[in-house]
């Protein structure tokens, strides 16, 4: 209930939507509701007689046109009262490592939250920021804390869905973790607090779509060629996926686990060097396709450096012109 009154009291209205699924993932359509932010009581009583399955609610509220038609996808919200990161376990080498992570990050979290598996770190917002407005700001905020400062994983959709504290991660059903809170102060920052830490990163940002979108075949190179995976400022699962390779994940081929990685690399800032240098010096990992293809490798590497490069041209032109459209 103080979770629930810290993360919502700002809010002006709207509704939170509660999403709930059974051991399989399948959504329970019965039981998801979209409950008025300002009946905390309802929704903790909700939340409560829900505990036991994998349980889940939006972090941003719900407009009453979204509980109408029952959506929670991005046009349907309307504030968000916090900032968040997932930081899976299975990311870092050690609990340690994560802590680390945190105390280093120059904003103190408002609440961590033990999902089970891994840690939902919050950052919360006053005033709550007008979602319809703001989506671009926001999921930019969301995107550097939680890929390029936490390292944790890309959750940087504003309708993203975190699991309910003191609910049951049954994602082991023979050994059910409690998802409790860790953490809660009522700390509080301006969406502004981030953009004026980061604003360097948003000039980067910036300048790397614009190459993008004018068709620029080069990338920015941070580097001249060999760089440390510690050092590397990319997503944790892409580190993972550099270390293990196409096993450390649910790809289909290793075609796709190897197009992933690159074009993690390229969004981020590296050139094909670096690329090309993560490949050869990985023959156990990502490289491990590469590897086998001998003389014929390099040219598999350069056909999907050029096939990622072309991807990501599209994906910036395409959100130019969605952007143009709103």
């Amino acid at each position: 209930m103080k979770f629930l009154s810290i993360l919502f009291g700002r809010c002006k209205g709207g509704f939170v939507e509660i999403r709930p699924f059974d051991s399989d993932y399948n959504l329970d359509f019965e039981n998801r509701s979209w409950l008025p932010v300002a009946n905390k009581k309802k929704i903790a009583k909700t939340m409560w007689a829900l505990r036991y399955g994998h349980l889940f609610y939006g972090v941003a509220t719900r407009t009453y046109k979204g509980k109408k038609k029952e959506k929670g996808s991005k046009e349907y919200l309307r504030e968000i009262p916090a900032l968040f990161a997932d930081l899976d376990r299975s990311d870092y080498r050690s609990w340690e490592e994560i802590k680390e992570i945190l105390t280093d990050f120059p904003f103190k979290p408002s609440c961590i939250v033990f999902s089970g598996h891994g840690l939902h770190v919050y950052y919360f917002l006053d005033p709550p920021v007008e979602v319809e407005e703001n989506t671009a700001r926001i999921e930019k905020i969301l995107k550097i804390i939680q890929d390029k400062m936490l390292k944790a994983d890309s959750t940087s959709d504003c309708s993203r869905v975190l699991r309910v504290p003191y609910s049951h991660n049954i994602k082991k059903p023979e050994k059910p973790q409690l998802t409790k809170i860790r953490k809660l102060k009522p700390i509080t920052y301006r969406l502004e607090d981030f953009e004026d830490q980061y604003w360097k990163l948003f000039e980067r940002d910036n300048k790397r779509k614009s190459n993008y979108s004018q068709g620029d075949r080069t990338v920015h190179e941070k580097d001249h060629g060999k760089i440390s995976l510690s050092k590397l400022d990319v997503p944790a699962r892409t580190k993972r996926l550099i270390r293990q390779g196409k096993s450390s994940d649910s790809f289909k081929s290793r075609s796709e686990a190897d197009m992933s990685v690159i074009c993690s690399l390229l969004s981020n800032g590296y050139g094909e060097e670096t690329v090309k240098n993560i490949f050869q010096e990985s023959p156990n990992g990502i490289g491990e396709k590469y590897h086998e293809k001998g003389d014929s490798g390099k040219q598999y590497l350069e056909h999907s450096i050029r096939s990622a490069k072309e991807f990501l041209s599209t994906e910036a032109k395409d959100k130019e012109a969605q952007s143009e459209q709103a």
